[in-house]
């Protein structure tokens, strides 16, 4: 960042690990399959609407050249946040470039007591209430750069709307012709899995059970 100066943020990729160390996914990125398009593995400059499409990165491995932090302070107090590292995340890279490195240099820790994801997945409320969080920052961004991705913002809203569905199994994912395009990016196991929840409720049923 030193000698190029107009890169406003850097970032490299992460090794998702448990509270004990074990290794949950060796590559933190893509962050899944729906987001899996808008991944390069390689070293590369991301803009600020290639940041939006790839949605999260490991919050550890950010690094920004802070600069005009009165804008951002103001970016950050339109209301209260869920989270910072998306603000920072949009905001630096719509002032200059992003640059990811395709290196592991840092572990990203899940299951860990407290920590904000755990907090987040503790109940159904506090999901709703991160995706509500993710949206209104998505919203105050295409505010503060005048509509300037809104088509990247509108669809990156409807794309997390429907990992949330697919996270609670909602048939109403089917009634969405935008959803109905989405459906085909998911793993092959889990759309098996809706379908048959679809057309063969009760097998569906017994085989839930079943994994219980």
């Amino acid at each position: 960042m030193e000698t190029h100066p107009e890169c406003t943020l850097c970032f490299h990729n992460a090794t998702i690990i448990d509270k004990d160390g074990k290794v949950i996914k060796k590559s933190f990125l893509p962050k899944s399959e729906l987001f899996a398009k808008y991944y390069k593995a390689y070293d590369s400059k991301y803009s600020a609407e290639e940041m939006i499409k790839l949605d999260f990165i490991p919050s550890n491995s950010i690094v920004v050249r802070f600069i005009r932090f009165e804008q951002y302070k103001s970016f950050y107090e339109m209301r209260r946040r869920v989270c910072e590292d998306l603000l920072i995340r949009l905001f630096f890279s719509s002032i200059g470039y992003s640059y990811y490195i395709n290196e592991v240099m840092s572990v990203y820790r899940r299951g860990v007591e407290n920590s904000a994801t755990s907090i987040i997945y503790s109940s159904q409320y506090n999901v709703i209430h991160n995706y509500n969080g993710h949206f209104e920052i998505l919203d105050d961004f295409n505010y503060i750069t005048e509509g300037r991705y809104q088509p990247t913002v509108e669809y990156v809203k409807k794309l997390k709307l429907f990992e949330y569905y697919c996270s609670i199994k909602a048939l109403r994912i089917f009634d969405d012709n935008d959803f109905k395009k989405m459906f085909k990016q998911i793993k092959l196991r889990d759309r098996v899995s809706f379908l048959i929840k679809r057309h063969l409720p009760i097998v569906h049923k017994v085989l839930k059970k079943i994994r219980l």
